[in-house]
């Protein structure tokens, strides 16, 4: 919070990427709702999930362009202009209503939205690390990612209920959604000769054309780079696990609410909303407002401390099964999730080459999400398979093997 008050210029840069950030959030709900309306609403909805998932899948591709750009600053006002026009276009053809043509339009806004929005968020990882002094940077991560986390929390019911209260005119919200970028976009062009003198132009490694051929061998070269720094490498197996431990307990979760009406706030939806606000709200104060002790801890150890969280986690679920230490548990870990993820990310962009830093940090970040959809699938089958039981005491074998694991990670 010191940082976004005293850096004015972070403070600037911030502030307009969180309007940008509120359009792509605002405009998701909306896309939720236009394909709900219309004809074979299952298809609809079906092609949405497909299309959101996109920018993951290429995210180390967006992430090494973003490194072959020299002039970073320049980019992200060029992004952010072209995104102005994507969402004017989606108001323009909302005129005409609910119709399938009118969807496959904003399916294609949507994709080229989420492109230049993944690119554009590595450029601005790039321009924050000059914003800020080294040793602020983990705390101006969390700050950003606290906002973030903000905005996509309110920013749902906030999308809900300005959609209801323009009758579900489509077109006018597609106004509202250019108008936020546009926004973004006029902030950081009044202030652009202030932000280019302080952030400066970044080195660009090769300066041969890219090509397919140089792409590959720059990506394999980038992952050589991300295997020799061991103090990042050694975490990739670290989160790895704990990542798949998150995505399969999420999916899991859900099967043992079901099952069990003594983990319930009244019904199932209830509950999961209730435990899904208080994990978000629980990472934004962490983000914001950050415990000493905790901070200056190494992030070894921080993972130690949640993986031992985890395991209480699922103790609660296999034994005590109390719903109010499920939510004790929760608090906690999604506050000290809000410290130590901005500062792992602080250490993969401190610890790499300038000119390689958004490559290797998408590698980084997509191999991590690799677990995501494996976890989920394993513990699912476990679940329904065997028994939620059954899955969960997987869950707690692997955390065990987790946990012996980071004591022997150097840092």
């Amino acid at each position: 919070m010191n940082i976004f008050l005293k850096n004015k210029l972070y403070r600037l840069f911030t502030i307009s990427s969180a309007f940008g950030n509120a359009g792509r959030t605002l405009f998701d709900i909306a896309f939720i709702i236009y394909a709900t309306s219309l004809p074979n609403p299952e298809l609809a909805v079906s092609i949405v999930s497909i299309a959101t998932t996109l920018p993951y899948i290429i995210s180390f591709i967006l992430g090494y362009f973003a490194d072959q750009t020299k002039d970073k600053y320049n980019r992200i006002l060029s992004t952010r202009f072209y995104q102005f026009l994507l969402f004017s276009l989606f108001a323009l053809v909302s005129i005409y209503g609910v119709q399938w043509w009118i969807f496959i339009v904003l399916v294609f806004v949507n994709v080229v939205a989420d492109i230049l929005g993944g690119y554009n968020g590595y450029l601005s990882m790039s321009i924050n690390t000059r914003l800020v002094r080294k040793e602020q940077l983990s705390e101006a991560l969390a700050f950003i990612s606290s906002i973030n986390n903000t905005i996509s929390l309110g920013g749902k019911a906030v999308g809900v209920f300005t959609l209801g209260l323009l009758s579900y005119n489509y077109s006018y919200f597609g106004m509202l959604n250019a108008a936020l970028f546009l926004i973004a976009f006029l902030i950081l062009a009044k202030y652009k000769n202030a932000m280019k003198a302080e952030s400066g132009s970044f080195k660009v490694d090769n300066k041969e054309k890219v090509s397919t051929k140089r792409f590959l061998k720059d990506t394999i070269e980038n992952f050589k780079i991300l295997r020799e720094i061991k103090k990042i490498y050694n975490f990739v197996i670290l989160f790895l696990g704990m990542n798949f431990y998150s995505s399969a307990m999420f999916a899991l979760l859900l099967v043992i609410l079901v099952k069990n009406e003594t983990l319930l706030f009244g019904n199932v939806a209830y509950t999961i909303t209730l435990l899904e606000i208080v994990e978000v709200v629980s990472t934004i104060i962490g983000g914001v407002y950050q415990i000493s002790f905790y901070k200056n801890m190494s992030l070894r150890n921080n993972a130690i401390l949640e993986i031992i969280l985890f395991i209480i986690y699922v103790g609660n679920l296999l034994i005590l099964q109390n719903k109010f230490i499920l939510v004790i548990l929760t608090v906690i870990i999604g506050y000290f999730a809000g410290i130590s993820n901005p500062k792992l990310d602080a250490l993969i962009l401190q610890s790499v080459p300038e000119e390689k830093q958004t490559s290797i940090y998408s590698i980084f970040s997509t191999i991590i999400t690799i677990s995501v959809p494996i976890g989920t699938t394993i513990i699912l089958f476990f679940a329904n398979a065997i028994s939620a039981s059954f899955a969960l005491y997987i869950l707690l074998i692997l955390l065990i093997l987790v946990l012996v694991y980071s004591f022997r990670v150097k840092e």
